[in-house]
């Protein structure tokens, strides 16, 4: 599965953020997106490099 991150100029975004827009590329399928955040290791809370 690839995720489309969007730089908001700073290098990161939000947490939340990312995890909708993994939610889009998963095509809604929560269960997928949230194997993916797991596989890719990535925090719970905060902001994810892109």
């Amino acid at each position: 599965m690839l995720a489309h991150l969007v730089d908001l100029g700073d290098g990161a975004i939000s947490v939340n953020m990312a995890k909708k827009d993994l939610l889009d590329d998963a095509g809604g399928v929560v269960s997928r997106a949230q194997g993916a955040w797991e596989s890719a290791g990535l925090p719970d809370t905060g902001t994810v490099g892109v």
